[in-house]
């Protein structure tokens, strides 16, 4: 996928639109009216079309809305639709480096537990979980992101 103007980021080589995968009937960039390709586009990203979501989806519309990413579609929605979702607070765990992966990893670090102490100590959670949570290759669940906070406090 072209996208002009934009700085990568390491997610994004992670998402299925990386090296230009996109589906026919699809733009990630619609002109204004192009209405059905970006209703491909959306379809695309959260797996409405294949099954399959997005590995990145969360993380793309919150780095999207968190920077203010002027055009596009970006974790299955349009910049309009991040920006009202930003205002109501649904990216409320938003970090300035979530993006590159390190800052629950660096969190963790700061409170003096490794990924396999995090794995012993919550339960359901597996130590791939927790890698990819640190990677920023899958988003966290907001109560992992809660219970990271309360144990730097």
């Amino acid at each position: 996928m072209k996208m002009e103007g934009v700085a990568p980021q390491a997610f994004m080589m992670e998402g299925k639109c990386a090296n230009g995968n996109v589906p026919e009937g699809a733009s990630f960039f619609p002109k204004a009216g192009q209405n059905k390709l970006a209703n491909g586009a959306k379809a695309y990203c959260k797996g409405t079309d294949d099954n399959e979501p997005c590995p990145v989806l969360f993380m793309c519309g919150e780095w999207a809305a968190t920077t203010f990413q002027p055009a596009g579609i970006w974790g299955g929605m349009t910049t309009s639709t991040l920006r009202k979702a930003l205002r109501d607070g649904h990216f409320k765990f938003s970090r300035p480096n979530i993006v590159t992966g390190d800052w629950l990893g660096a969190l963790r670090k700061h409170v003096g537990l490794s990924q396999p102490d995090v794995a012993a100590l919550l339960d359901g959670v597996t130590l791939k979980n927790v890698a990819f949570w640190d990677q920023g290759l899958a988003a966290p669940p907001e109560w992992y992101v809660e219970w990271l906070e309360e144990q730097n406090e």
